[in-house]
């Protein structure tokens, strides 16, 4: 072996299936550039793109509904994580002796969580060939004979990254296996350094406080010093713990390194399914880091940011500088914001300028988090400078289930976006949570009632509340009405050890409202009701609610499935009167409006009457004396609303 080799080799960096394979791994990159800025010799490994084409050429031989596609990869990353799946899939040696008692029981709980038995089969399939799959990974890492392996992980990484650091260790007794991610936050880290003695170290909170330090200090053979955030085993056979806990200074976003991403297309350009990715590739990027919401008022519901709540985020300069340089270096347009939330100043400095770029010929395209009380204006922006697709965290159509959340957001304001972001063809990832404690249960009957007039809109996923570690209703069930039961199901099949442990290295857990109520039974009327607004959807003649402007008067064509197909013919004054709604008003604002413009007489009750005349068609939204109208405009670009 070369010196050059041995020393890209020093230190492997490794990301494990279930990340999705449509994009490179923004932790990767991050600690990647960072240790090759101070000189540090890495090699990383996208092995989550590996496992995608190794799992279709293992069973390319089979008959066809046995065979695994690309698709089967991306369902177990992006929708049966919820249930262990892709976890269970490297449940093999070393990590676990075979088991088919309890296989068998796991593969009953996926039955019962609606994993229907096609998915199952061709999980079961993956599950036969993941210790082959780690051998091969095994061998290639070793190959360059590292001195540090590091694992990151999140969510269903957990096993496949254990499996992997334990061959690894096994292998090569000398490497150093590093574990930090989401799944190494509090407990959770503790946990995987308690019960997994071939895990060296763990880092907790984020890793660029630390890590570089760390393995400067092992590449040069000096005792690792223990640090907050760290829990180091080191060299030694009596464990060496650190403090877990994540000190309050935090690595400034203004002076991080970019990520390093050409590891994942150079991976990328030699996978047989390069076909299949190569065209939807998205760049991570991160902006900010924490949540501004979340410092204010915490979701109830909210599990994210453990240790790191505060929010943090880049310079307008240097987010566009980030964003530039990126989709020169990588020739890629596509970005996805892992921010948690985005920065409400970005719409004075970046995305005009985003914007501008955009208007020079520049094709960039975005995916963002963000909240859901947007002005008109903003949702415009969003989409002149790029932002395609967001995830604006609406989880409901109910303002008393909404305050329940602490969502800071009202019914009004989540149907208005959602109309907005139809106007300007914004695609929009959004959910109905169910199951709250304390939740009014006649306000699934109301609102299964108000998705009948938004079926033009992008129909949501129905999902029951989940408990999350860190989240409050984790950190205080009883005073929100819950007793925590444990672990989720699917970790008892999962992981051995004793119900403590299974406690500690969860995330998702199990409980019963302390009332006793059943969600699932009074959630039934909108589980129907969106079950039609799905199939509406999905059908080639749409539902459509829109209207055409002509010279003093308005036309609205209704052709949604719950109401009368009908066509409305609005006057000058009526039409002033719906367009006044737009972003939601008052009788007594669209009173002021109409006098601003017009000579009229018009009482505030006649206009009151008007507006309930047109909410019981349907044509608009009525909450708290409010009314939002709900047609989309023919011409999505004329110059209305605030």
């Amino acid at each position: 072996m070369d010196v050059q080799r041995e020393m890209q080799g020093r230190v492997s960096l490794v990301a494990m299936p279930w990340a999705m394979p449509d994009a490179p791994s923004i932790q990767i990159g991050l600690l990647t550039g960072l240790l090759r800025s101070r000189g540090t010799a890495v090699t990383p490994h996208s092995l989550f793109l590996e496992a995608a084409a190794f799992f279709v050429s293992a069973t390319q031989d089979l008959p066809p509904e046995a065979r695994i596609q690309s698709a089967d990869y991306e369902a177990v990353a992006s929708r049966w994580w919820t249930v262990g799946l892709g976890d269970w899939i490297f449940r093999v040696e070393p990590f676990a002796s075979p088991d088919t008692r309890r296989d068998c029981a796991y593969l009953d709980y996926l039955r019962a969580q609606g994993v229907d038995d096609g998915m199952i089969g061709r999980a079961s399939q993956m599950h036969e060939h993941a210790a082959r799959f780690l051998e091969i990974c095994a061998e290639r890492i070793l190959e360059d004979a590292p001195r540090i392996v590091g694992f990151t992980t999140t969510f269903s990484q957990n096993i496949a990254s254990l499996a992997l650091a334990r061959l690894i260790k096994l292998r090569s007794p000398s490497a150093l296996i590093v574990f930090g991610g989401a799944n190494c936050e509090g407990v959770m880290g503790e946990a995987i350094y308690r019960l997994y003695p071939w895990v060296d170290v763990v880092v907790q909170g984020e890793a660029e406080r630390v890590f570089p330090e760390l393995v400067e200090e092992a590449l040069r053979g000096d005792p690792l010093t223990p640090r907050p955030g760290l829990s180091i085993r080191g060299a030694l056979s009596t464990p060496q713990r650190a403090l877990s806990m994540v000190p309050e200074a935090r690595p400034s976003l203004e002076d991080a390194i970019l990520p390093d991403y050409a590891e994942y297309f150079e991976r990328l350009a030699a996978s047989p399914l390069r076909g299949d990715i190569a065209s939807r590739v998205r760049l991570p990027i991160e902006t900010s880091r924490g949540c501004w919401w979340g410092q204010k008022q915490h979701c109830t519901f909210c599990g994210l940011n453990g240790s790191a709540m505060a929010f943090r985020s880049k310079s307008g300069e240097q987010a566009r500088h980030d964003i530039l340089t990126l989709a020169r270096r990588y020739k890629c347009v596509e970005f996805e914001a892992v921010d948690n939330i985005l920065d409400m100043g970005f719409f004075q400095d970046v995305l005009p300028q985003l914007a501008r770029a955009r208007r020079e010929g520049m094709d960039l395209k975005f995916f963002y988090e963000t909240k859901a009380n947007l002005k008109h204006h903003q949702v415009r922006l969003l989409r002149d400078a790029g932002i395609q697709r967001i995830q604006p965290g609406i989880e409901s159509l109910s303002t008393p289930i909404l305050r329940l959340m602490r969502k800071g957001v009202t019914a009004l304001q989540n149907i208005r976006l959602l109309k907005w972001a139809a106007r300007y063809n914004i695609q929009i990832t959004w959910n109905l949570l169910y199951g709250f404690p304390g939740e009014p249960p006649e306000e699934y009957a109301r609102m299964a009632d108000v998705t009948r007039s938004l079926t033009h809109l992008k129909p949501p996923g129905l999902v029951r509340l989940q408990v999350h570690r860190f989240s409050p209703y984790h950190d205080a069930p009883a005073e929100w009405g819950l007793e925590l039961e444990g672990p989720a199901g699917y970790y008892r099949h999962l992981y051995d050890g004793e119900p403590d442990d299974l406690r500690d290295i969860a995330y998702n857990f199990a409980y019963r409202h302390l009332d006793g109520r059943n969600p699932d039974d009074y959630v039934l009327p909108l589980r129907d009701a969106l079950d039609e607004w799905d199939r509406a959807h999905f059908q080639r003649d749409r539902p459509r609610l829109a209207y055409t402007r002509g010279p003093g008067f308005l036309r609205i064509e209704d052709r949604r499935p719950a109401v009368p197909a009908r066509r409305y013919l609005l006057d000058e004054i009526e039409a002033a009167i719906y367009l006044a709604c737009d972003g939601g008003a008052t009788p007594a604002a669209v009173r002021a409006a109409l006098r601003s413009e017009w000579e009229t007489d018009l009482k505030e009750r006649e206009i009151e009457d008007f507006l309930l005349d047109l909410t019981r068609s349907r044509l608009l939204y009525a909450e708290a004396g409010q009314f939002l109208s709900l047609a989309l405009p023919s011409n999505p670009e004329a110059e209305i609303g605030s």
